[in-house]
């Protein structure tokens, strides 16, 4: 009878952990801009329209190889990461990385990016970029 329990449990949280995922599925953005940044302009203002994507296309870090960007923050609920951040295919010092966020809900989000040496433990950020996006419904 424990036994049967336990696997009524364990079949519920696979079921919801299934739920969990097809919820996550977002449906394809009705468009996609791109934002390249540079090290002049380490803080940029940007709006987007409700449904759609930007590309952020970010230089190679300053401190060299060893650094690689990471997202240190973003208010999920309003962007939802498409992708990691990754490597381009052929990358320069001015476009080096690249990572896709879609607008899922209005409102205001700040991504912060960070330039760390990958590994365990902490490491103090070389590099930083932030862009405040502010996420609108179209038409307004």
């Amino acid at each position: 009878m424990k036994r049967l329990f336990f696997l009524a449990i364990a079949g519920g949280i696979l079921l919801a952990a299934g739920c969990a995922n097809s919820a996550d599925k977002l449906p394809p953005p009705k468009s996609t801009s791109v934002l390249i940044l540079n090290p002049d302009d380490r803080q940029v203002l940007r709006t987007m329209i409700l449904h759609t994507a930007l590309k952020i296309v970010l230089p190679a870090p300053e401190a060299g190889p060893p650094y690689v960007w990471e997202i240190v923050s973003n208010m999920n609920t309003i962007l939802r990461p498409m992708t990691m951040v990754k490597a381009v295919p052929h990358p320069t010092p001015k476009q080096a990385y690249e990572v896709t966020f879609q607008a899922v809900h209005t409102g205001r989000s700040t991504i912060r990016f960070a330039a760390v040496k990958p590994g365990p433990g902490e490491s103090t950020p070389d590099d930083l970029y932030q862009i405040a996006i502010g996420v609108r419904e179209e038409g307004e």
